[in-house]
């Protein structure tokens, strides 16, 4: 008998060489308390599985496309907050019923700065986005509003916390047409030569792709992996203020750095007139004149007097010391930040799935420049000097991770109450300094994560493409959190023992252990400083337990899917989803960037644009966020109906599903779903030995919701020649995930399957089919085999005729026709268009160890051991030898620092940052928990 995978769920698993696939079933200790059987007679149990309803699936693929259609989904701004809302949500409100009154500025707000693209007049004052107005000139028709707006004017009468009057209009219109141009214009390097806070260094990072001939000669070209440069950026310690603008060569050299990798010798020349290297004199003079005269951040700020512009820093700059000015100086990198080159070229991890990385050919221009942003935060104690940074940044760069990275760091840093920051340090983005955070003038003040999410959603506005804003300012929020936990919710017993425990091991101990970890991550500490080094990580992970992203974070979400198991018994399926963002046709439209909308939407996009859509991607984040978000949202609400009745596999009773980001910053989400009805491994087990009725009711539900083949296969796909290579494509074919598929409303039953099949039976070639990468064999030792047996996706090329049960075990082993596809829901690929996979979570012992797995992978933790520990040590070592008689506030600041250094080392991608503020988080679940301080009762009893 054919196994359908070496460990698919695996109850014992075998090595393999993969991290990912090692567990044992028999889970001992409170593990094994997890009541995983419901009763066979409770309701429901008798009518699970359900019986096929054709017209339930109908009824769900008729609503998915209709709120997923252009029409439905197409953007518009809210009149009274600016934020962009769905047509399919929008509240068209005529204008006698809306109390303009409510949305006039303070008195406070600059009367020349008022808005100018509609009639404020006829508006009797009001603050109003013109996108959200039928008539701009004349008080006539309708406004538009979102919800919340609409609830706050029309049933409340009151004014919208987040409305743009509330100082949240930025008076783009108002600036002059040449310094609107040079902000345009504007590079990284320009933007901080004007700046007049800085709180960041950069490194650029780029690969010479030898597979090209190149537009400048030695292969640079605007080729995609080149134009897929890395933009590093390392928010530091503290804001730094500058009264002398633009800054020394000194300041300069210390913010930039630029790394090229190609086998040969560069041409220096060509690389300094990249897009996001150039600088111009001119552009820099325009600005500055500009933001003296009208941004008050400018004219005093800090306690200090206003900036000087400094002519001799200008020349030295652009020119070099000496030198006389030339015409061909300008939009280039000023000579003063050196480019580093090595000679040897780095290959990229392919690490995500259904192509998302492959480009072979794919022409590209150099206008198509852009680059990838990922994250993760850098805390301020890790005691390396700049060039060490440098290093590790150029190590990710190389490594194929665009990792931006951000320095969260312990020292305070004047970021609260501070209403000049927004406009010095993102002079571009709040040109007049009228909107920043905390301003004193805001008549209904806002927090700032509130408003950070409010200047991520304004419609077209230029928070979101930001490289740096959303970055900066998660920073802050996450040292914000920090530094309360720290100080209001660790008790000064904890903080006395932890101290104590930490001076009770050399600090050498943390770094050797590091070391010995890396090496072999399954070593087992055995001496006592040891032992005791991984207790004091384990209580830091607690401390961090409310800060997303961190270990302790993740095992606060581990504890609530065991406390859904207590509840809801044993979930039934689990579900990995993988929204497409390159070729998502949704991205486009929220990215508002679609020249012909329908057009694109309706005819789909070739293979040769994948790099004009992933440059997409790569400009607009915050719609990526939001394109996974909707996505999500629709699978749980339309195709699972969770609290509305029967879904596609039953009612749905629960669900829990985790968010991560793929090495190039793609989201995903790994679901548990519970089935009202389904009963426990045991219990299913018990009850097929029985009713066989009943087991081919069970093995039925399954076929139809589960396929490992092709639509249509009805025999075993062999192998005799090898693996079966992947269907390939031109570059002007039409990538079927861009395509909308066929209408079920516009075609009747007889013409609709058929052609529903046909568009599953590409989707499902095109991201369901398993072909090894580099990715598949990350965790194996050097020197292992690579193959089929170690595929760490378990993908190994074995078939199996119909569904059996194993007589051993007990398990489910579903019919498996093709060895190369990876298991899908046909509903679900017809709708989402994207890369899945699907589970039972099936019977026997196998289930019972497959629940435990599932549970630990999707909250597995973000930060492994080894680094945990090299960044404590680093932080000890800083904090000197004397942390036992520290006490009271010193105490805390000390266990502030270390919890920065543990939040240093956690990968956030740009769209994860996003998520948070956009999106919908790390977590969807529709279930409320409460936390049960059980130390609290046990002192009572």
């Amino acid at each position: 008998m054919h196994i359908q995978r070496s460990a698919a769920f695996p109850g014992t698993y075998r090595h393999n060489g993969s991290q990912k696939r090692v567990a044992e079933h028999d889970h001992g200790g409170a593990r094994k308390r997890i009541r995983l059987n419901r009763d066979i007679d409770q309701p429901g149990a008798k009518s699970f599985p359900p019986d096929e309803n054709n017209d339930l699936v109908r009824s769900i693929i008729e609503e998915y496309q209709s709120k997923a259609s252009p029409e439905w989904l197409r953007e518009v701004a809210c009149a009274a907050c600016g934020e962009h809302i769905s047509c399919g949500l929008v509240s068209n409100v005529a204008v006698s019923s809306v109390p303009f009154s409510l949305l006039r500025p303070d008195e406070g707000f600059p009367v020349h700065l008022y808005p100018a693209t509609y009639s404020i007049t006829e508006y009797e004052g009001a603050f109003l986005h013109p996108r959200g107005l039928s008539s701009l000139w004349r008080k006539e028709g309708h406004v538009m509003l979102c919800p919340g707006c609409r609830r706050d004017l029309i049933i409340n009468k009151t004014m919208p916390a987040l409305a743009l009057c509330n100082r949240f209009y930025y008076a783009y219109e108002h600036m002059p047409a040449e310094v609107a141009e040079a902000f345009k214009q504007c590079t990284f390097v320009d933007l901080r030569l004007v700046a007049r806070f800085s709180a960041s260094n950069i490194c650029f990072a780029y690969r010479d792709d030898p597979s090209k001939d190149g537009l400048f000669g030695n292969h640079v070209s605007g080729a995609q992996r080149f134009c897929r440069g890395n933009t590093v950026i390392l928010p530091r310690d503290h804001i730094r203020v500058e009264d002398v603008l633009p800054p020394s060569v000194d300041v300069l050299k210390s913010a930039f750095t630029t790394v090229f990798a190609a086998a040969d010798a560069l041409d220096e020349m060509a690389i300094r007139r990249l897009a996001p290297l150039k600088a111009s004199s001119a552009r820099v003079r325009t600005l500055l004149s500009f933001l003296i005269s009208c941004n008050s951040a400018y004219a005093s700020g800090a306690g200090k007097d206003g900036v000087v512009v400094s002519e001799s820093n200008l020349r030295e700059i652009f020119l070099g010391e000496g030198e006389q000015e030339q015409v061909g100086r300008e939009d280039i990198l000023p000579e003063c930040i050196e480019i580093g080159h090595l000679k040897s070229v780095c290959n990229d991890m392919q690490t995500d799935i259904a192509g998302r990385n492959e480009y072979e050919g794919i022409s590209a221009s150099a206008e198509e420049f852009f680059m990838e942003a990922c994250g993760f935060v850098k805390g301020d104690v890790s005691g390396e000097k700049y060039r060490s940074m440098k290093a590790e940044c150029l190590q990710h760069c190389l490594g194929g991770k665009p990792f931006l990275l951000s320095r969260s760091g312990s020292t305070p840093v004047v970021d609260r109450q501070n209403h000049l920051l927004l406009g010095g340090l993102f002079p571009h983005l709040d040109p007049f300094n009228i909107g920043g955070f905390d301003h004193p003038q805001r008549r209904k003040k806002v927090d700032m994560a509130k408003q950070l999410s409010h200047l991520l959603k304004l419609y077209d506005g230029p928070f979101a493409r930001d490289a740096q804003f959303a970055f900066i300012y998660h920073n802050i929020l996450q040292k914000r959190r920090s530094t309360l936990d720290t100080f209001f919710r660790v008790k000064e017993r904890e903080v006395s023992q932890l101290l104590l425990d930490i001076g009770k091991v050399p600090i050498d101990t943390f770094g050797k252990l590091a070391g010995k970890l890396s090496a072999e991550p399954t070593y087992q500490a055995e001496q006592r400083a040891e032992k005791l080094a991984l207790k004091v990580l384990e209580r830091m992970n607690v401390v961090r337990r409310d800060v997303p992203g961190t270990n302790g974070y993740k095992r606060a979400r581990r504890n609530e899917i065991r406390s859904l198991i207590y509840k809801l018994g044993a979930p039934a399926l689990y579900i990995t989803i993988t929204p497409t963002d390159i070729d998502s046709a949704l991205v486009g439209l929220l990215a508002n960037e679609s020249e012909d909308g329908n057009k694109t939407w309706k005819e789909g996009e070739s293979y040769s644009s994948k790099m004009k859509r992933a440059a997409r991607v790569a400009r607009n984040p915050a719609a990526a966020a939001r394109s996974f978000h909707q996505t999500m949202s629709r699978f749980i609400d339309i195709i699972l109906r969770y609290g509305r009745g029967e879904g596609l596999f039953g009612v749905c009773s629960g669900i829990y599903g985790m968010v991560e980001a793929q090495g190039r910053g793609t989201l995903h989400c790994h679901m548990l779903v519970w089935l009202d009805g389904h009963v426990g491994p045991q219990a299913m087990r018990d009850r097929m030995e029985h009713d066989s009725e009943w087991k081919e009711r069970i093995f039925k539900w399954l076929e139809r919701h589960i396929h490992c083949e092709l639509p249509g296969t009805s025999s075993v796909v062999g192998e005799p020649a090898g693996p079966l290579p992947k269907p390939k494509h031109v570059a002007s074919d039409v990538n079927p995930c861009t395509l909308p598929g066929p209408s079920i409303s516009d075609m009747d039953a007889d013409a609709f399957w058929p052609a529903f099949h046909a568009h599953v039976k590409e989707l499902v070639e095109e991201c369901n089919w398993h072909e090894h990468r580099l990715t598949c064999f990350s965790r194996l030792k050097k020197g292992a085999l690579k193959g089929d047996a170690t595929c760490r996706m378990g993908i190994d090329g074995t078939t199996r005729a119909e569904t059996t049960v194993d007589p051993q075990s007990g398990s489910i082993q579903l019919r498996r026709l093709h060895p190369r596809i990876n298991e899908y829901n046909d509903v679900i690929m017809f709708l989402l268009k994207c890369n899945m996979d699907i589970q039972f979570i099936g019977s026997g012992e196998g289930a019972k160890g497959a629940i435990h797995y599932i549970t630990d992978y999707i909250t597995k933790p973000s930060l492994p051991t080894h680094i945990g520990l090299n960044a404590l040590g680093l932080a000890l070592q800083k904090a000197g030898p004397d942390v036992q008689v520290l006490e009271g506030r010193d105490a805390r600041l000390l266990l502030n620092r270390l919890v920065n250094a543990m939040m240093s080392r956690q990968e956030m991608s740009h769209q994860q940052v996003m998520s948070y503020y956009v999106g919908g988080g790390d977590v969807y679940c529709m279930h409320r928990f409460s936390v049960l301080h059980w130390g609290s009762f046990d002192r009572l009893i």
